[in-house]
């Protein structure tokens, strides 16, 4: 009992660890390194707990398993055996995990992925093409701010067609949204070119003052324009924040037809062992990326896990029947 109780006391301050330190940080601090905090799963440490606590649960599991006509006994058998594969599988799962990304354009299909520990090109069986990129951003935020420093002086977050803003004294007007827009002249108009821009047409009014002037977000490379009020007063569109993202893709494998679907960052795609993510796209491009990049990660003790958590649940479910009919 004793021995159990450490190896179950340290094996979860293991846990917690990992928890508590970025695992396979490629810039660790020194210190992580040296106690192997940066790669808890791989150090001598981890193993040595996780056969410990294997062998001391392998040892209890022998000592129930000939008590089957127990239900009490088969209820303990399901939740230690649970345990026993959960811990084998996910310590034995820790060296074949692998995480590949893959740069994916409209132009070229690619099966040639980058592991991120090893930073080996790793070639898939199959390629992946880029159909097109989605980028849903929030509404730009209307801001008053500082012309001079360009401190942020109060914030619209919400607003639509026809409402009337008002802030010391100010009345503003919205006249017309575009979520994607070209300046054409001293107006914006609609459009979906590459580069288009979110733009907002103000009616501005302050005691006899009266201004009507279209600002527009930063998008790409191009600037917003701020539009100076007074000497400690300007409005100005800040940058829109990504809401969502996603690719449409084709997975293109030797003569068979190519299959289309769709991934985003917390629903993979799964195919040939593989669950695709959403990762990342280009930055400065914003909802206009030319790639985009996936997370293909590849796990074959991931099923041993599941079996391992639905005989827990098992498990559980035998010892609530077994009290409740006792």
């Amino acid at each position: 009992i004793p021995l159990t109780i450490a190896s179950i006391t340290v094996y979860t301050v293991l846990v917690i660890a990992m928890g508590s330190f970025m695992q396979d940080n490629p810039n660790p601090a020194s210190w992580e390194q040296n106690l192997g905090l940066s790669h808890i799963a791989r150090t001598w440490y981890f193993l040595f707990v996780s056969i410990l606590m294997m062998t001391v649960l392998g040892f209890t599991i022998l000592k129930r398993f000939h008590h089957l006509k127990n239900i009490r006994n088969i209820a303990f058998l399901l939740n230690h055996l649970g345990i026993w594969i959960v811990i084998a599988a996910a310590s034995l799962g820790t060296g074949d995990l692998q995480r590949i990304k893959l740069v994916v354009t409209t132009e070229q299909a690619n099966h040639l992925g980058l592991n991120t520990k090893t930073n080996g090109i790793v070639p898939l069986s199959f390629s992946v093409r880029l159909d097109s990129f989605l980028l849903k951003e929030y509404q730009p935020t209307l801001a008053f701010v500082n012309p001079s420093t360009k401190e942020l002086i109060t914030e619209f977050s919400s607003y639509k067609e026809g409402d009337t803003l008002h802030f010391n004294g100010w009345n503003i007007t919205v006249m017309k949204i575009y979520d994607k827009s070209v300046l054409n002249g001293s107006e914006y108009q609609p459009s979906s070119e590459i580069g288009a821009v979110h733009s907002i047409l103000l009616d501005i009014k302050k005691d006899s003052r009266h201004i009507r002037q279209w600002i527009a977000a930063p998008e790409m490379e191009k600037k917003g324009n701020l539009l100076s009020l007074n000497m400690k007063e300007g409005l100005a569109l800040l940058p829109a924040e990504v809401k969502q993202y996603q690719s449409k893709i084709a997975i293109l494998d030797n003569h068979k037809p190519p299959l289309h679907t769709l991934v985003s960052v917390n629903h993979p795609f799964h195919y040939a062992g593989w669950d695709i993510y959403q990762f990342d796209y280009e930055q400065t491009k914003g909802r206009w990326s030319s790639y985009s990049v996936l997370e293909l990660v590849h796990d074959p003790w991931l099923i041993p896990v599941y079996i391992g958590i639905f005989m827990l649940l098992a498990g559980a479910m035998l010892l609530l029947w077994f009290g409740k009919f006792k």
